[in-house]
């Protein structure tokens, strides 16, 4: 995606993508639903592993 961070978070809402959890929960408790993305090693993609909905 756009860095070198393992980790990214999405908000499904706006598609504005975050580097720390600090932030992702700040969209979360905004209102927003969060994808976390991981660096995939055998796809060498970034995939999304997990979602937080509300």
């Amino acid at each position: 995606m756009m860095n070198d961070n393992k980790i990214h978070y999405m908000s499904q809402k706006t598609g504005e993508i975050v580097f720390t959890k600090k932030e992702a929960m700040e969209l979360y408790r905004a209102g927003h639903e969060i994808s976390v993305w991981f660096w995939s090693d055998v796809c060498q993609e970034m995939v999304e592993r997990i979602r937080w909905e509300h």
